[in-house]
Parts: C-alpha cells; structure tokens; sequence
C-alpha cells in the first residue's frame, strides 16, 4: 500500500470512529425519547379531574400526553426566561387542588380543552406563586405534585426530537458508507483515479514524490487547515477530510485579506487566504499574509499556466463559462510545455 493510500486509509478510520459516535449518540436519543414517542404516536388520552387529582407522581402513569378539562384557569404572571424557554405559568383548579400550567405566552389557555404533557411539579415556581399570593399557610399545599407542560406534545417539540435522531443517523450511515468503501479500498477515492488510470506504477510513483516533497516543503507552503502546496499538487490532509488535487487542473489563484468591523467602522481583526480554482472544485486556504506572497510566487514557478491575481472577469467566467476558462488554461498549459514564453 502507498503512502498516499495509507493516508486515506487513515482518515476513512477516523470517519468511521465518528460515525460509531453519531450512532451512539441517535441510540441514546433514541432510548431517552422511546416513551415520549409512544405517546405522541397513540395520541392524548382523556382524564377527569379526580384522575389528575389521584396522580402523586409520574410513575403511575402509562401516558402522560393528557387532555382535561378544569373549572377555571388563572394567569399567575410568572415568566420563565431561560435562553431558549420564554414561557408563562398558569394555574389551573380541579376543585380544591391546583395543577400549574406551563405554556407559551401567546398561547390560549381553554379551561374546557387543557391538553399536554404531565411532568413533576415545578416546585421552585410554586413557592414563588405561594409567595406572591400572601396567604397564610402553606398555600404550596394546594398544588398537585405534576404540572401540566402545554408544548411538550406539539408537532414542533416532536419534529425537533425526530431531527436529533434523524439527523445523525442519516450522517452515519451515508458518511460511514462512503469511508468504509474507501477504507477497503482506498485507491476508489475520487481523486485518485485519473491517477490509477494511468500507467500502472503511476500512484507508486504519485505516491512517492507527494511523500518526499512534503518531507522537504518550505514552511511557508504549509497552511492551515492541513494544507500543503508542494510542485504538483494541492493537498490536504484533516483530521476527517483527504483531498488531492493536481497543480495541472489549477485554473487561477489569488490571494484574499477579509477585515472585520465593529459597528460597521472600526476594524478589529485583519485575517489572509488564499482561493485555489480547480476545474471541478475550489478552495479556501487560511495562511499567513508572508505565506500568500510566497505560495503565489511558487506558483508561479511551478505552474506558470495558472491566472494569477483576483479579477471579476475571471469569477464570471468559473460562474457562467468555465469550459472556456478551462480551454484558455489548458492553451496556456500548452505553450508552456512547449517552452514559448
């Protein structure tokens, strides 16, 4: 095995070391949602007021996706004000007793059609009603020990559960796919087979020089983000990511300064790139501003077919007529083959 065959041999071991921790991670939410799914699945089940009343906690219930009616529902004005919970309490009476409502502030509260997930009472909440009222006594004492969560069952708290799981699955199995593929046979790596459709020790002999000159770049040709310019190819080597790509199918190149403003005025931060058009990709190269100067010269050098410098003509071209920009690059590759000036 090469060099170059090992290295996305490696990173495909990797992808899929990733993939087993998307697996984990849609299994556990998988197991902590099973029950909240069940009872999004079979619907709210109707319970009467001496039902609720004979909760003491949430273990006796089966479902706890509930529809009751109660004799009137009451605004406490206490708001919850988390970074991603803007909610108001409620209070509902089931004859002598009280179940606290927690809902969104726009909603409307029906105390005919009262429907949501029955959760342990938030007793924090309640000591803050009981203090606001001044009774005497322990007014607390009235609540039942749940409390009744109104958007625990709607369609957006599910989609958001059913996205966790979803999401990273779906990642997995795609991204795991992919890098198991390439694991047992890393030469199937897209950029890899123009090469292996070569000459038969033509990924030996890639292999090798790719090898031997990023064991001799200049520092200034090693970028970040695992990038590496070296005199035939572009390459990149993350941490889950391998991409190679031939100086030969270089179209241009510049060199890109982005400034970042504080009220739109003052400058704060001044970083450096490169961008590095191909014929079927680009890319973006973070660096140093000595490091652009120099990869641009080495370019140069190295490949004197590539348009160096930014123009609007050229990005138009790439956007809208890239066969043509392809065909100017590949004259020009000529002539220098040819060794014309």
């Amino acid at each position: 095995m090469t060099w170059v065959e090992r290295q996305i041999r490696n990173t495909s071991l990797r992808q899929l070391g990733a993939c087993l921790v998307l697996l984990a991670f849609a299994a556990v939410m998988v197991l902590k949602n099973v029950q909240f799914l069940d009872n999004y699945a079979r619907g709210a089940v109707a319970m009467s007021q001496d039902q609720v009343r004979a909760v003491t906690g949430l273990p006796q219930l089966s479902r706890n996706w509930v529809a009751l009616q109660a004799d009137k529902v009451v605004s406490t004005g206490v708001y919850s004000r988390g970074k991603y919970d803007h909610t108001i309490f409620s209070i509902a009476q089931l004859g002598d007793r009280l179940l606290l409502i927690k809902a969104l502030p726009d909603r409307v509260l029906d105390a005919k059609a009262l429907s949501g997930g029955l959760l342990a009472a938030d007793m924090e909440t309640i000591g803050r009603i009981s203090r606001l009222t001044k009774r005497s006594g322990d007014a607390s004492a009235a609540f039942l020990p749940v409390m009744l969560d109104t958007e625990q069952y709607t369609s957006a708290a599910v989609a958001v559960v059913l996205i966790l799981i979803a999401v990273p699955l779906a990642l997995a199995i795609l991204i795991g796919w992919r890098a198991l593929s390439r694991f047992n046979a890393p030469s199937s790596h897209p950029d890899l087979r123009a090469v292996c459709g070569q000459a038969a020790n033509a990924l030996e002999m890639l292999s090798a020089r790719l090898e031997h000159d990023i064991t001799t770049a200049r520092s200034g040709l090693k970028l970040r983000g695992h990038v590496r310019i070296t005199d035939t190819h572009v390459l990149q080597r993350g941490w889950f990511r391998f991409r190679l790509m031939p100086l030969s199918d270089m179209l241009y190149a510049y060199s890109m300064t982005t400034t970042t403003l504080l009220y739109g005025v003052i400058p704060t931060n001044r970083s450096h790139s490169l961008m590095l058009y191909f014929a079927d990709q680009k890319m973006r190269a973070s660096a140093r501003k000595a490091q652009t100067a120099e990869v641009m010269a080495h370019l140069a050098r190295v490949a004197p077919w590539v348009l160096l410098g930014h123009a609007r003509e050229l990005d138009k071209a790439y956007n809208k007529n890239r066969s043509g920009l392809i065909d100017l690059v590949a004259a020009r590759r000529k002539l220098v083959a040819a060794g014309s000036p």
